[in-house]
């Protein structure tokens, strides 16, 4: 039987690192213009970490950024 911070390590293990995320509300300031102003940079967002938002907004971040890996809570 595994201990709990055996079990915690063996379940922390088989979780994707997605690298360097970008936590953000959709609204304020407006993700669409933060993630433009990413355009022609060495370095963007590997994933999106939403919070504050309705299904149609995130529905919409999706849609325009299909790529990117997104997170809500």
């Amino acid at each position: 039987m595994l201990s709990v911070e055996q079990d915690f390590i063996h379940r922390a293990a088989v979780v994707p690192r997605l690298g360097l995320g970008l936590s953000v509300d959709v609204y304020s300031p407006d993700l669409f213009e933060v993630i433009k102003g990413f355009e022609g940079q060495k370095r963007q967002p590997d994933y999106l970490e939403v919070f504050r938002a309705t299904v149609t907004a995130l529905q919409a971040v999706r849609q325009h950024f299909p790529a990117i890996p997104l997170a809500y809570h």
